[in-house]
Parts: structure tokens; sequence; C-alpha cells
């Protein structure tokens, strides 16, 4: 600057947050600028699974390929890779042309872990993890998951900041500028990889990660890995699946849960109580804790109404709640206008989204169908070029999430989700664009990747 200031870039902030060494933000945001459009097109929809696989090996391989696991430039790595992964022991040639490092085979260590993470996500065992290599032990794998999740995150805040449509162009790395397609596509990933994490820490596929959530602290049953992958292998993979009271339903939770105490019945019968309540329940507590916090602000009551209303009265306190904490709307659907989406929502400094509030009675949750048809309303309705969000009143159906990340410009949230964006905002934790960053996302927005806040 004139007065010989320096500023920190929004990408030079994500990097700091991070924890990254600079040169691995560097080799990684030109990867990402080199292979961006690929990697988001494995993500197209309808999503399936062998892109999904190379979707994550490629970020898995990349995040072992950085100065964070190697020695770079005289400066020795911060995390490691386990050793006996250094011996050729997967052909990575299927990939080659993809990788951040395509000379693989010089050092192999990076795409055998990766291979080794995707095995892991994808249900492999622990114990037969271990056969990989004679000397390969449990605690070596469990220490490069936990640093793979952690890498995975900090390139989920680069990329968000990087691929920020808000940034005037000289803020941007240089490999990003002037190039508006890329950045399109980069915003794709964020919330991919960030699913990815979630996978590596509980080694889940995707179709059966939602299940973490039917856990709850202190309760006498807990559904471990082993009893989801079971619950899988034997076709149990949804909501009300899992509910059912069948016999055969019966038959096969007993089963998986043959190990259980006292008795494996008492479990099965936990689960299918729990798989017709779980909503419900989740969204008692997020409606209980924001009550607890929100004492100081000067409507509370909109917090039980936000919680328990549906239909009309749940766009009433919608609006309510959008007047309070001073952010601009504009209602679209009308009784003269067919088919229009809900709202035209306007943060500060921020371009406008469109808002679809989709309410279900009980604890139905909004499905494919139903979270996506805002698209084509907004197109209809002159917002082709809108960014759109479902707002899932009470929660969102676990498969929808990863089939509209590839759309490009749809997000879903959960009310207990959104609710929680919201109080922040109104406690100064959150800025109205923190706020649109964190929706504008494609994907799900949910409370944990929250923006930080910003002093």
């Amino acid at each position: 600057m004139m007065d010989k200031r320096i500023i920190a870039t929004p990408v030079g902030k994500a990097v700091a947050h991070s924890g990254f060494k600079p040169q691995s933000a560097v080799i990684l945001l030109d990867y990402f600028s080199r292979k961006g459009q690929v990697l988001a097109e494995l993500l197209s929809y309808p999503v399936e699974d062998n892109n999904i696989a190379r979707f994550a090996y490629l970020i898995f391989a990349a995040s072992f390929s950085t100065p964070e696991f190697h020695a770079f430039g005289g400066s020795q790595q911060s995390r490691f890779l386990p050793w006996p992964l250094r011996d050729q022991i997967y052909d990575a040639s299927l990939y080659a042309d993809d990788l951040l490092e395509a000379n693989w085979y010089a050092d192999p260590i990076s795409t055998n872990s990766a291979q080794v993470a995707l095995d892991w996500i994808n249900g492999a065992r622990l114990i037969d993890q271990e056969k990989v290599h004679s000397s390969l032990r449990a605690g070596m794998l469990l220490d490069m998951y936990r640093n793979l999740g952690w890498a995975l995150q900090g390139i989920v805040s680069i990329i968000s900041a990087a691929s920020d449509s808000r940034i005037p162009d000289p803020l941007r790395p240089l490999s990003l500028r002037g190039r508006p397609d890329l950045l399109t596509s980069l915003r794709k990933l964020p919330r991919a990889i960030t699913r990815l994490s979630f996978r590596v820490s509980s080694g889940l596929p995707d179709d059966i990660l939602w299940m973490n959530a039917l856990n709850q602290t202190g309760e006498q049953f807990q559904l471990s890995r082993e009893d989801i992958l079971g619950l899988r292998n034997n076709g149990y993979t949804r909501p009300e699946q899992l509910m059912l009271g069948t016999t055969d339903a019966d038959r096969v939770r007993c089963e998986v849960f043959a190990n259980a105490k006292p008795k494996p019945i008492l479990k099965a019968n936990w689960l299918r109580d729990r798989s017709r309540t779980w909503k419900a329940q989740e969204r008692a507590r997020a409606a209980s804790r924001h009550l607890e916090r929100a004492k100081g602000c000067r409507e509370v009551s909109l917090v039980d109404e936000f919680y328990l209303s549906r239909g009309d009265e749940f766009e009433a306190v919608f609006e309510k709640i959008l007047v309070h904490l001073g952010v601009v709307f504009e209602r679209i659907d009308d009784s003269f206008k067919t088919g229009a989406p809900d709202y035209l929502i306007k943060l500060k400094n921020s371009p406008p989204l469109i808002f679809e509030l989709k309410s279900r009675k009980g604890d139905n949750l909004v499905n494919y169908n139903g979270a996506t048809e805002v698209l084509a309303a907004a197109e209809i309705h002159g917002h082709r070029n809108t960014f759109c969000i479902t707002l899932c009143h009470p929660g969102v159906d676990p498969s929808v999430p990863m089939a509209i990340t590839g759309s490009g410009r749809l997000s879903v949230v959960e009310t207990n989700d959104l609710g929680e964006g919201l109080l922040r905002l109104c406690q100064g934790r959150l800025s109205q664009e923190q706020l649109w960053q964190w929706l504008a996302t494609p994907g799900q927005a949910i409370g944990f990747d929250l923006p930080y806040t910003e002093h």
C-alpha cells in the first residue's frame, strides 16, 4: 500500500488459520488451479460411487504430497506417514494424470497412504489394513487418519477463501485470476471435502455417515463403526429402514447386535426407537441450547417459535427474525406469482440469495425433489444465476447433501444449523458477510463449519 502497510488477503488469513506451511498452501493452490475443474466434474449429478472414490483418492493423495508430510526445501515435515507404506504396494497409474505429483512411483508413500485411507472410509477393518504390510500397525494408521482429517479441514478453509466470488481479482492468488469458470468449479469442492473429513474420522461410507448422529453421550447404547457397517451389509442404510418394527427388521438388528449387553433385543429396540425420534430430539436439544444462549437478546420468544411453527406460521416467524436482525429481504412468492421461490435475501456487501422454506409435518424429512425444486423456480422467475438455499424444517434426508454438491448453486440447511448461524449473527459473533459465505457454498451448510469470529 502507499503508506507501506502490509495487509493480509483473505487467502492469507485462511492459510494462517489452517496451520499449513506457506509452501503447502502454494503447492495446493497450484494443484487446484490445474485440476479444480476435473475434481468438480467428479461430483456431477447423478453421483456415482466410482467418481466419489476417485475424488477422495485424489484429495487424499494431494494432502499427503504436501510439505506437511514430506521434507521440503531444507525444512522437515510436521507430520509423518506410516514408514511401512514407503514400499511399492499399490499401483497408482490409474490416477496419474490427475495426481498432484505425477511421478508418484518415485516416492509412493503418498499414494499408498491415499489408497489405505480410501479403503478405510469404504469400510475396511483396521485389523485387515494392518495386513497391507508386515510392519504396519493400527496406531500408525489411526495417527495418519487424524492427520488427514486436520489437513482436509485446512484445504477447505483455503479453497473457500480463494474461490469467494466477492473478492477482487488482485487479492486472489495469481493462478486463479481472470478464471471465473475455475472459481465456480472450486466452490463445489469445500463441502464435499468436509464430508470426506467426517468419513475419515469415522471410517464410514457416505450413505451411512448420518448414523453417527444417532449416538448421544451418556446413553446406555451406542452404535459402533462395526454396528453401522453391519447394518449396511444387511441393506439397512436409511432412517425409514431402521425404524421398521417388522419381524425381519428385528431379526437383522438382533443379528448385528449379537454381542450387545445385557441383551441384543434391548439395543435393537433402542435403535428402532431412536431412528424414529432422532431428528425431533436433535431439534429439541438445539432449541434448548439456543434459548439459553439467547437470554440476552430482546426477542427470545422467536427462538421457540422458529423451532415449533410450520407452514405459513414458520414463514411469518422467519420474516420476523430477519427484520429483528436487520437483514434486508424481498418476498417473491405471493398470490400473483405461480411457483415462485419464497424470498430474495440481501446480506451486506454480498450478492443476493434465493431462499425457499420447506417445512414438513411431524418428523418427515425434505427429500431430493423438495430440496432442488427451488432451482427451477428461481430460473423461471428471473433469477437464473442467483445462488439458492433450501431451508429444511425440521431436516433434510441424509441422501441429499452429496447429491446436490455438484450443482454449483444450491445448498440446503436444517433449522437447527441456521438457528445457530442466526443466533451468532444476533450476538455479533458472525457478520452478514460471513453468513453469506456459509450459506452460499454448495452442499449442506452445517453448524460445524460456521466461520470463526473475525476481530
